[in-house]
């Protein structure tokens, strides 16, 4: 469409080199967000949970987890990122029992996906962990299917109407001729209060 001169909107982030109009979600305002929202009861080691994969989305997502941390100072936020290779619950399951038995363990989850969301709420109380009060858990995917798990996932709520409104609006806008070269629109999620997250705790034993 570029080479071209094709008038075209994309729904998501572009790749390198890319020029055309696009809508997106604010991953840097959802992470900051999230981020904040940890250390204000006192979580300092957070992983932020992927999946492996090079598409533009998740690069973005994983930068804007990397600039959060040392915004909030060195001493007050310890991020690691773990990559999923693997969809499979008993994998995911495992990565993140790993995650509270590393010598300083993590205490915090950031997920992005909501099928290691939905492992996360079940897999973890299989173990004794309990959530918030073992390890808390902020998902920054809204899917409104996730407030059937207990406890209340605390994550944010996309806006379909927004996005598919604004891609509307550059599309009638490309019609009538307008230059939209390198414009874009990023939707800021809205945070839902939840019950996942907690207080920080130290687990008194290694988990199995």
């Amino acid at each position: 469409f570029q080479e071209k001169g094709v008038p075209a909107v994309i729904a998501g982030l572009p790749a390198p080199g890319i020029r055309l109009p696009y809508v997106s979600v604010d991953h840097e305002a959802t992470m900051f967000h999230a981020v904040g929202r940890l250390t204000s009861k006192g979580h300092r080691r957070i992983a932020m949970i992927a999946r492996s994969s090079s598409s533009p989305g998740l690069k973005s997502f994983l930068a804007a987890f990397e600039q959060t941390c040392p915004r909030m100072g060195k001493d007050k936020v310890d991020g690691q990122i773990i990559l999923m290779k693997k969809d499979c619950p008993a994998y995911v399951g495992r990565q993140l029992l790993n995650c509270l038995n590393f010598k300083d363990p993590i205490t915090a989850f950031i997920i992005g996906s909501p099928l290691h969301t939905i492992t996360a709420f079940s897999h973890l109380p299989e173990h004794g962990i309990r959530i918030p009060r073992d390890v808390s858990i902020v998902t920054t995917y809204g899917d409104h299917n996730l407030h059937h798990l207990i406890p209340n996932p605390s994550r944010y709520f996309f806006d379909a109407h927004v996005f598919g409104n604004k891609i509307f609006d550059f599309i009638t806008k490309l019609a009538s001729g307008l230059d939209l070269t390198n414009r874009r629109y990023l939707v800021v999620p809205e945070p839902v209060q939840g019950a996942s997250i907690g207080n920080i705790r130290t687990l008194a034993q290694p988990v199995r």
